[in-house]
């Protein structure tokens, strides 16, 4: 019998026997009576989770993700089951807010999503809770139902948790998870085929299996695909006979996350290099609401309480030996503006673009060639060196090799430049490209999947260029414009095309919209905008379609410049356009922001009657409604819009009544 039993047993006494006790027979009863006493406190507090976390197998729910966290199902058809993964203490109870779409069900004990849609229905985030005795942990997906005519969205990216990682041969591997986006994935296949023992998963693209023959590295190319498009991602895999290696590297898709209190976050997902990774820990624990996923090292859940950007330390390790990374997070109220300090210099009409380490590149504007630097963890401004031209209303776009582009724009005289010029985050220096065949302000810019940069519009030649970095040249596209644009709105399409409409030729505001194909780098036009507008703001939906809003009307016979407040959306399958809700105000000058949350956001601009604008608005697709956010907090207009790592948006400068400013603001969503 234990101690704790031997002790019940003896204090199980009644008060007659007590009574006929000596002195020191009581004093012995009473000590052991507290000592019980301490024992069940004591228990009670393990077993409740006090206590500093609990004892030994108490444990809660942590890292709860979904195989799938966005997909596109189509009705009438069945489901590949979406199932859950979670590394805490065993769940024993799901639920899903608010329903899923009719025909689909969550099983409430193995959190396991299935069915057949029978409903078309729009986007929409569901949350999912998964709980024990103990507590809970949550997970998000993405779910829409599109009907049997209308094609799927393709896949936009695929991501899996080891990218370049050496196996011990005879030893199960844990399963290497992908993460897809976009549309939903039909099938997996890979190529070549896997080192022998090691299979993938058609439908659900894990990687498993034993290796049993040792293999030196190479590459495989995991392909994700549905009937629409594929995305495709290379894996380095080797199996050695040698004793394991350690891991080599660990990072994470969001090195620096801002979130939103009270609601689901997106999965932060690693990747790794080296020694497969046994086992995750973090230090200290995360956020209330969030959670580590010890196998797959995935942080997901729902932050519960606000606080200050922290630091957390993710450590992968195996027998071998481990690695570390660093990931911070801050927690803050959603739907919210906060003034960061001043910039430097006042900027209005500047060139703004996100770094690979976080960081938010701002250059040029009026009257200006100077460059500076916003860090988010920090919220503070540092200078960098100054570009060799001045430069107002260039255009910037990142490129694959994490250098910034920036091109055109007006001298102080008015001039339009040829030149460019490439900002290398490095050496934090500005180098000349060649010069563009064409002179250029108010341009649009978008970065190619072949890594190249399409400028168009912006002058009054219909030329469209190319940048190549490989080689620093920019080159004519095949073929021309079809008209003349100056401050057109640009989109990259999900097929192989680029969007460009409106803007603004010689005299009057255009309606007209064409499309420029990749593949032959050839321009043909489309059917026309239900507006004409220029300095509008455009972005690409999660569905698909390019979204098209604001902007300002003008015609040679109309000396009255009427701004926007439509709204329209452009579908790539059937090359027409259509209207939705429109703005509360209408506005110019100002830059659409893709949220991580599927909403668009608006702020600032210029309004009817020259009025400088503070308000913000947000798009949200699902319900085809707007909604205002706080004030941006400052008049800004022909300010830069930002879409930061941790899911932040920064706006930057803008000008007022009283001309340039220095101010920036950050929106949480």
């Amino acid at each position: 019998m234990n101690t704790y039993a031997q002790l019940q047993r003896q204090c199980l006494l009644s008060i007659s026997e007590l009574a006929v006790f000596d002195s020191q027979q009581r004093r012995l009863f009473f000590r052991k009576l507290a000592l019980l006493l301490l024992m069940v406190t004591l228990g009670l507090l393990y077993g409740c989770g006090g206590g500093g976390g609990g004892s030994p197998g108490i444990e809660l729910p942590a890292g709860l993700v979904y195989d799938a966290s966005s997909i596109s199902y189509v009705q009438n058809q069945p489901i590949t089951p979406n199932t859950p993964r979670q590394s805490g203490s065993p769940i024993t109870q799901y639920a899903v807010a608010p329903q899923l779409p009719a025909g689909l069900m969550l099983d409430p004990v193995t959190g396991i999503i299935s069915g057949t849609p029978v409903q078309v229905s729009a986007a929409n985030t569901y949350t999912v809770t998964g709980s024990n005795a103990h507590g809970a942990a949550t997970a998000y997906v993405h779910i829409e139902v599109t009907a049997a005519a209308i094609p799927p969205m393709p896949p936009t990216a695929l991501h899996y948790t080891e990218t370049a990682v050496t196996y011990q041969v005879n030893i199960a591997i844990h399963p290497n998870l992908p993460h897809a986006e976009g549309g939903a994935v039909e099938q997996y296949a890979v190529s070549p085929a896997l080192p022998a023992g090691l299979a993938l998963n058609a439908e659900t693209g894990a990687i498993s299996g034993t290796p049993n023959t040792v293999t030196a590295a190479a590459v495989y190319t995991v392909t994700a695909s549905n009937s629409v498009g594929s995305v495709s991602e290379n894996l380095s895999i080797a199996v050695s006979s040698a004793p394991l290696l350690p891991p080599a590297s660990l990072r994470y898709g969001q090195a620096t996350a801002a979130y939103a209190q009270s609601a689901v976050i997106a999965p932060n997902l690693p990747t790794a290099t080296g020694g497969e990774i046994a086992q995750y820990s973090v230090s200290p624990g995360l956020p209330a609401g969030l959670s580590l996923n010890t196998i797959s090292g995935e942080i997901t859940g729902t932050p519960s309480a606000i606080q200050a950007a922290t630091a957390y330390t993710v450590t992968g390790s195996n027998a071998a030996g481990t690695v570390t990374a660093t990931v911070i997070i801050a927690v803050a109220v959603g739907n919210t503006w906060t003034l960061t300090d001043l910039m430097a210099n006042a900027r209005v009409g500047a060139a703004a673009a996100v770094l690979p380490d976080g960081q938010v590149l701002v250059a040029g504007g009026l009257n200006q060639n100077t460059a500076e630097l916003f860090n988010p963890v920090t919220g503070q401004w540092t200078a960098t060196a100054a570009m060799n031209d001045m430069r107002y209303l260039a255009t910037a776009t990142l490129l694959q090799n994490g250098k910034v582009l920036v091109a055109g724009g007006l001298l102080t005289s008015g001039s339009s430049l040829f030149t460019a010029e490439v900002y290398d985050p490095k050496s934090r220096m500005w180098t000349p490209t060649g010069p563009m065949s064409t002179a250029r302000a108010s341009a649009a810019s978008v970065l190619l999947p072949n890594g190249q940069v399409l400028i168009a519009g912006g002058a009054s030649s219909t030329v469209a260029e190319l940048y190549d970095p490989a080689t620093n040249r920019w080159t004519n596209t095949a073929g021309s414009l079809t008209a003349a644009r100056s401050r057109p709105v640009i989109v990259l399409l999900s097929n192989n095309q680029v969007l460009v409409a409106g803007g603004l030729n010689s005299s009057d505001a255009l309606n007209t919209a064409e499309l420029y194909n990749i593949n032959t780098g050839t321009w043909t036009q489309t059917n026309s905008m239900r507006f004409a507008r220029y300095a509008g703001a455009a972005t690409l939906l999660p569905n698909g379609k390019a979204f098209v809003t604001g902007g300002s009307n003008y015609t040679a016979g109309n000396s009255v410049t009427v701004f926007e407040n439509t709204a329209e959306l452009f579908d790539p399958d059937t090359q027409t356009w259509s209207s939705i809700s429109s703005m509360t105000d209408a506005r110019s000058y100002t830059a659409a922001t893709l949220l991580p949350n599927g909403r668009v956001l608006i702020a600032g601009g210029m309004g009817n009657g020259g009025i400088y604008l503070s308000t913000a608005e947000l798009y949200d697709p699902d319900s085809n409604t707007w909604m205002y956010t706080p004030d941006l907090g400052y008049r800004a207009y022909l300010s830069t819009a930002t879409l930061m790592q941790n899911g932040q948006v920064l706006i930057t400068g803008g000008a007022n009544s009283g001309g340039p400013q220095r101010a920036a603001a950050v929106y949480q969503p």
